[in-house]
């Protein structure tokens, strides 16, 4: 079943006791305002029978208890009409600094891409100023928006079989940050000191400790020798 509300919100039934509501086609920084609020609100008020929630660029996906897969239409209708009037969140977002050094192997790659050198393809990067729209790919990478457009390099035909925990990288219209050793498709252009996820501290009440950064996280990288 697919429900559209409004110009924005769509919803359609996710396995067998899960909904996920898309918001737009595209992301940006007023549907991921939007997304915030809807994450505060099912922080403060969860609905009943809510078991966990996952966002994406442009969607957010619930999962609820088996017991409650029956009342979940009508439970759908109430939230999308409910989060259509949301005000976006007015949290206070943390600015953090990421040094980082220019020196990774795709840095010429998004240089001929561009049409640039590799030193205005460094300034643009590291002049631009970002917000961590989304954590996932593995523990704790921040997907950055906010990369000058002219920046934007397709991400390798063939993954590497290895990236260094640290790695500074561009894929498509988004920049980010290896935080483990894993594969991976984007540019590297640089690197980082800065350990991004700490599974130490993954326990207690706040799992999120184990994670450097967080959505909506403002970053700013700081080039270094």
């Amino acid at each position: 079943m697919n429900t559209a509300l409004s110009l924005l919100i769509t919803w359609r039934r996710y396995g067998p006791h899960g909904l996920i509501f898309r918001l737009a086609d595209h992301p940006g920084d007023s549907v991921f305002e939007r997304l915030q609020s809807i994450s505060h609100s099912l922080e403060v008020s969860p609905p009943v029978g809510l078991v966990d929630y996952f966002r994406g660029f442009t969607t957010i996906t619930l999962e609820f208890e088996a017991a409650h897969a029956g009342s979940l239409e009508a439970l759908a209708d109430n939230l999308a009409r409910a989060w259509n009037v949301t005000p976006p969140y007015e949290g206070t977002p943390r600015r953090v600094e990421i040094p980082v050094v220019y020196d990774g192997p795709d840095l010429q790659r998004v240089a001929d891409h561009t049409g640039m050198s590799t030193e205005e393809v460094c300034f643009r990067h590291q002049s631009a100023h970002y917000r961590v729209h989304m954590l996932g790919f593995c523990p704790g990478f921040p997907y950055l928006h906010g990369l000058d457009p002219r920046l934007h390099t397709p991400r390798l035909d063939t993954p590497r079989p290895g990236v260094a925990a640290g790695a500074v990288a561009i894929g498509g219209e988004h920049t980010g940050i290896y935080p483990v050793n894993r594969p991976g498709g984007w540019n590297i252009i640089g690197h980082t000191n800065e350990k991004l996820f700490h599974p130490d501290r993954a326990g207690g009440s706040d799992p999120e400790r184990a994670f450097l950064l967080r959505p909506g996280d403002l970053i700013r990288f700081v080039p270094t020798s």
